[in-house]
């Protein structure tokens, strides 16, 4: 998948409108991606103050993941 259809998709899961099918591309990437020591882990509570928040920074996470694969390639 390339790199402007992830963050395509991405945006679409952040803001609760992607498909199923994208929805399950996005998981399929993300699972594939190698993960290093020094990735952050984002974990969301019910406590959590502002989802807006958390949410861009899920985001940027995706987007740095995109922009690291992108470049590794």
């Amino acid at each position: 998948m390339d790199k402007e259809r992830l963050v395509e998709i991405a945006k679409k899961y952040i803001h609760g409108s992607a498909s199923a099918a994208e929805t399950e591309a996005l998981h399929k990437w993300y699972d594939d991606t190698s993960v290093s020591e020094d990735d952050e882990l984002v974990i969301v509570t019910e406590d959590v103050k502002s989802n807006a928040s958390v949410k861009e920074k899920i985001l940027q996470s995706i987007l740095d993941k995109i922009a690291e694969a992108t470049r590794n390639r």
